[in-house]
């Protein structure tokens, strides 16, 4: 078997690396796909507002995120809670390390006041000073 310039009935043993870029390429792209999907968080259609401010994709992930969906079913940073007592212990441990920055309320535009307001308070009681919610601009409704 002759191989490269190695002469006649010289072998050459290496490794080919192609198959093992390929392979290494491939999950390089499913994991950045896959980023981009997790970035967006629990699917909540927020409220629509005429002045809600933007805020930069990069300054999102590193804060505490609160979701409730239509269902009544809480989320913190995506992770499904029982009820407001298991969302207190979570968000104790989530928020450690983050004190003074805010907590993003990110609330379904079809549920009742108290349901937000509930949650707003299992976050003061936790001790975060600023809650932030989460609405739609006027302008991005589509």
């Amino acid at each position: 078997m002759q191989v490269g310039s190695g002469g006649p009935g010289k072998v050459q043993s290496g490794i080919n690396v192609t198959p093992l870029v390929d392979v290494a390429l491939v999950l390089l792209i499913t994991y950045m796909v896959m980023t981009a999907m997790i970035r967006q968080g629990v699917s909540v259609e927020v409220p629509i507002a005429q002045h809600a401010t933007n805020r930069s994709t990069g300054d999102q992930d590193k804060l505490t995120t609160v979701a409730i969906n239509e269902e009544r079913a809480i989320f913190l940073n995506m992770k499904p809670m029982s009820d407001l007592a298991q969302l207190e212990r979570e968000l104790l441990l989530a928020y450690r390390g983050h004190e003074g920055q805010p907590v993003i309320l990110k609330g379904a535009r079809n549920l009742e006041y108290g349901d937000i307001l509930s949650l707003m308070n299992t976050c003061r009681q936790v001790g975060v000073a600023e809650v932030e919610l989460m609405a739609k601009k006027a302008d991005q409704e589509g």
